[in-house]
């Protein structure tokens, strides 16, 4: 059997397949974008936090007003999370305790960053006195 030996040829020019360069930053919001659950859990946090920064200036029930006549009360429409044993508006009350926590979070954030730096400068040989806790 008589074999031919054809040339194989690229027909056209090569196309360079190049992706811009991202950050890392670029890189990790981008894979943070295409999962879902990470979006959803986003989403969720962003309308909780929302409403615990915002929401005490639209409801209309102050926290600290008892009414004994209303204890522990359902979930109702004057009353969305109900009433404890006092009362008390619950969804008033967890907007404020919302605040609270943000607070806490937010500190303890800045503290652990404050830690980060001195431990930065002290690997460099460098004086570093926090200015937030002075």
């Amino acid at each position: 059997m008589a074999t031919t030996q054809v040339p194989i040829t690229r027909i056209g020019t090569t196309a360079e397949l190049v992706r811009p360069s991202r950050t890392l930053w670029g890189d990790a919001w981008f894979n943070f974008r295409r999962h879902r659950l990470a979006m959803a859990g986003l989403i969720a946090l962003s309308i909780i936090t929302l409403a615990t920064l915002i929401g005490p200036f639209l409801w209309p029930l102050p926290i600290n007003d008892i009414d004994f006549a209303h204890g522990l009360e359902t979930p109702s429409l004057t009353h969305p999370f109900g009433t404890d044993n006092l009362g008390q508006d619950l969804l008033a009350r967890a907007m404020f305790g919302g605040r609270v926590s943000i607070a806490v979070g937010l500190t303890s954030v800045l503290l652990s960053t404050e830690r980060v730096w001195g431990d930065i400068f002290a690997k460099n040989g460098r004086r570093y006195t926090p200015t937030t806790l002075v």
